[in-house]
C-alpha cells in the first residue's frame, strides 16, 4: 500500500485541505483504495492524537478518490507535524503506511 504525497502542509483554518490518494496493489495490478480506508493523525509517539485538530474524509476530486484531510480554525498554537497512517481492514502486511502532514495555526 502507498499513500501520496508523502508529505503535505495546510493551516488550520477549517478550509485548506490535504488530499492523499492510498493505492494498494492487487493481483491485477494498482488499485486506488482511498474509499476504502481510514486515514488516521496520529502524535510523533505512534499514538492517536485525539485532539481534535485534524479530520479527514473520503471525497473525490478529478482523479478520483481521495481522502481529504482538514484542520480546525484556532484548534493550533504551534505548528504540528502529524502522521497520517492509513487504516485498512483487508490489509495483510506488517508494515506501517504512513505520511506526514504539517499543520500551521
Amino acid at each position: 500500500m502507498i499513500i501520496s504525497p508523502a508529505t503535505a502542509g495546510i493551516t488550520a483554518n477549517g478550509v485548506q485541505a490535504a488530499n492523499f490518494t492510498i493505492t494498494g496493489t492487487t493481483q491485477s495490478g494498482s488499485q486506488n483504495i482511498s474509499a476504502l480506508v481510514t486515514l488516521i493523525a496520529e502524535n510523533p509517539l505512534g499514538t492517536p492524537a485525539n485532539d481534535g485538530v485534524v479530520t479527514c474524509v473520503p471525497s473525490t476530486d478529478s482523479t478520483g478518490p481521495i481522502q481529504q484531510c482538514t484542520a480546525g480554525e484556532g484548534t493550533l498554537q504551534t505548528e504540528t507535524t502529524y502522521f497520517m497512517v492509513v487504516s485498512y481492514s483487508g490489509y495483510t502486511g506488517t508494515a506501517i503506511v504512513d505520511a506526514t502532514l504539517q499543520v500551521s495555526p
